[in-house]
C-alpha cells in the first residue's frame, strides 16, 4: 500500500482495478514514465447492454453463463451485476466466489464448493449464487447440476473461454443454460470509456487501440500491443492448448499467423494446409480444420459462411474468419501495413454479431456482399470498403447492392471524413511540389490488359508478380493493394473459378494457376 501511495503522489491511494499479473508491469512502468498515475486507475462504464440481459433473467429456472474472449470483462459484469442485485432486491442473499482470489482456494474441490454453497442458503430470501472462473474447481459441474436441481439457487457463473464453450454447454449441464456472450469494448464503449465527442477522430483512435480494455492502462503503443499479444498468447492459445493438447504449437501459431493475415479473406481448411505445406510444412488438412474450429471455440476467431441469396442456401466451401478483437492482429503481426479495408470489415463483422445478428457473406451472381445480417425478421445488406472516392471502387460496391431485388436495407459503411482528409493533403503535397519539380524519371512501360476484363492497373499489378518486378508503383499512386487483388480475383473468377490471388501485403500468385495467367498475361 505505500509503494502505491508512492507511485500516486498523494497520500491515500484511490481505489484501482488491475488485471492479474500487470501489477508490477505497471510499477516499473510508472518508474519509466510510460504509465501515469491517472491512467493506473482502470476506468469502469457501464456496459449496460450485457447487463441488461442478466436482469432480464432473474428468476428463471436458467443456469445463466457468461462467455467470451478472455480479458473481454466477464468478471466485471459479474460484478456489475451484483452491485445491480443489491441495490434493487431487498430480500437477496448472494453466495458469491471468486476463484482467482486465494481466499476461495479450499472450495476448488466440487464437494466443498457444494456444501458451502447449501450451506449458505437462507429461507425466505432470493438466493443468488455468482462464481467467477468456475472451471478452476475440477467436477464443477456436478455441484453446479446439484445445486440447479434443488431448484432453490438462481446461479451465474463464468469460465475460461476454453473451458466453457457454447458448444459443451448443453454436455456439461442437465438443466437449461441462458448464454450472454460477452464481446470486447465496441466503439461506443470506446468513446464513453475515454469521453470522446468527435467520432470521426475516435474511430480512426479506436482503428489503432481497439477494443481490449486492459491495453487502455498503457500509454505507449508499443506497450499497449505488447499487453494484447500477451494476453493472445498466454491466455488463448494457452488455453486452447492445455484443453485440446496440442501437440504441435508451431504449426498452431502458423495457423494462427495465416488466418490473422488473411482476416476478410475466404479461407478453408484445406487452403490453409496447401498454402502452409508450401513452405516445407507436411500438415493434413483435417489437422487444420480441427485446429481452426478449437479458435473459434475459444472466441479468438468468430467463422462467418457463406449464404447464397438467389437461392436462399447455405454454401459448404470457404468461409471467412475475423478476429475477436482487430488490434490482435497488430500485435502479433506488426502495424507496418495496418490495411484499414480488412480492419473495418473486422471491425464491422464483430459489431454486427455483438448486437445479436446471424452474420453471413453474401454471395449473388458470382459477387459477393460483404455480410447479410438476420435478426428475426429483421435483414441488412452491408458493403464495406475503407475508400469509395474513386468512381470504380464506387461501382463495384454498390452494383452488387442494386441486383438484390428485396426491400430489406442496404448499405455501403465507408471512411468518407478520411478519404476527404487524404485528398486534402494528397492536395497540399502536389502544390508544394510544384515549385521545386524532381528530375523527371522515365515513365514505366503501359500495362496493356488486351483481351482481359482487367483495369490496366490490374493487369500491371499481375505483369509484377508473374514476372518478379517491384510494385511500389502501386502505392506511390495512391493504389490499394487490396482494392486491386479484390478486382483481379472477382474479374478472372469466371475464367477459374477460384481467387488467383491471396492476401495483399504482399499479394501471393495461387502456384496452380501461375502457367495459365502467364498464357493471358504477357511480360
Amino acid at each position: 500500500m505505500r509503494q502505491r501511495e508512492r507511485l500516486s503522489g498523494r497520500s491515500r491511494f484511490a481505489p484501482v482495478i488491475l488485471f492479474p499479473k500487470i501489477e508490477k508491469i505497471l510499477i516499473s512502468g510508472n518508474r519509466m514514465g510510460i504509465i501515469s498515475a491517472e491512467v493506473m486507475k482502470m476506468k469502469l462504464i457501464d456496459r449496460g447492454m450485457y447487463l441488461r440481459k442478466l436482469v432480464g433473467v432473474i428468476g428463471t429456472p436458467d443456469i445463466k453463463v457468461v462467455t467470451g474472449v478472455r480479458r473481454s470483462g466477464k468478471s466485471k459484469l459479474l460484478e456489475a451485476f451484483k452491485r445491480y442485485v443489491e441495490a434493487n432486491i431487498a430480500d437477496a442473499n448472494i453466495v458469491h466466489i471468486n476463484f482467482n482470489l486465494t481466499k476461495y482456494e479450499k472450495f476448488k474441490d466440487y464437494h466443498v464448493l457444494n456444501d458451502y454453497i447449501e450451506s449458505a442458503y437462507v429461507d425466505g430470501k432470493q438466493n443468488f449464487v455468482l462464481i467467477d472462473e468456475v472451471q478452476m474447481c475440477p467436477g464443477f459441474e456436478l455441484a453446479i447440476n446439484n445445486l440447479h436441481a434443488q431448484e432453490r439457487f438462481d446461479i451465474y457463473i463464468t469460465g475460461s473461454n476454453a473451458f466453457l464453450l457454447s458448444s459443451d454447454l448443453a454436455t456439461l449441464f442437465t438443466g437449461r443454460t441462458f448464454e450472454v456472450k460477452v464481446f470486447p469494448f465496441s466503439f461506443s464503449e470506446f468513446c464513453e470509456y475515454y469521453s470522446l465527442t468527435d467520432r470521426y477522430a475516435a474511430f480512426s483512435r479506436y482503428l489503432r487501440e481497439g477494443g481490449m480494455a486492459g491495453s487502455y492502462l498503457y500509454q505507449d503503443p508499443e506497450a499497449k500491443y505488447d499487453y494484447i499479444a500477451d494476453v493472445f498468447d498466454t491466455l488463448i492459445v494457452r488455453d486452447i492448448r492445455q484443453k485440446y493438447k496440442i501437440r504441435n504449437p508451431i504449426l498452431m501459431n502458423r495457423i494462427v499467423d495465416f488466418l490473422m493475415d488473411n482476416i476478410s479473406n475466404l479461407t478453408s481448411a484445406r487452403n490453409i494446409a496447401d498454402a502452409l505445406t508450401g513452405n516445407k510444412d507436411k500438415i493434413n488438412h483435417k489437422t487444420v480444420g480441427n485446429y481452426m474450429q478449437y479458435l473459434c471455440n475459444a472466441f479468438a476467431f468468430y467463422r462467418v459462411r457463406r449464404y447464397d441469396i438467389q437461392g436462399k442456401k447455405y454454401l459448404a466451401s470457404s468461409d471467412k474468419l475475423y478476429l475477436s478483437d482487430h488490434t490482435f492482429r497488430y500485435a502479433k503481426l506488426g502495424t507496418k501495413n495496418l490495411d484499414y479495408g480488412r480492419i473495418l470489415e473486422n471491425i464491422v463483422a464483430i459489431e454486427l454479431l455483438r448486437r445479436g445478428y446471424e452474420v453471413y457473406v453474401g454471395v449473388l451472381y458470382k459477387k459477393e456482399i460483404d455480410f447479410v445480417a438476420i435478426k428475426r425478421n429483421e435483414k441488412l445488406y452491408i458493403q464495406v470498403s475503407d475508400n469509395i472516392s474513386d468512381a470504380k471502387t464506387f461501382e463495384r460496391e454498390v452494383s452488387p447492392l442494386l441486383q438484390i431485388k428485396d426491400a430489406y436495407p442496404k448499405m455501403v459503411l465507408a471512411r468518407i471524413r478520411d478519404d476527404a482528409a487524404v485528398t486534402r493533403d494528397r492536395l497540399m503535397v502536389d502544390e508544394e511540389a510544384e515549385e521545386e519539380a524532381p528530375p523527371a524519371q522515365p515513365p514505366e512501360p503501359a500495362a496493356e490488359p488486351e483481351d482481359t476484363p482487367l483495369t490496366k492497373d490490374e493487369y500491371r499489378l499481375l505483369q509484377s508478380l508473374l514476372y518478379g518486378r517491384d510494385y511500389g508503383w502501386a502505392r506511390s499512386s495512391g493504389l490499394m493493394l487490396s482494392v486491386l487483388v479484390d478486382g483481379i480475383n472477382d474479374k478472372l473468377y469466371d475464367t477459374f473459378s477460384d481467387s488467383v490471388l491471396l492476401g495483399d501485403d504482399p499479394p501471393e500468385l495461387i502456384e496452380d494457376y501461375i502457367a495459365d495467367l502467364k498464357e493471358m498475361i504477357h511480360p
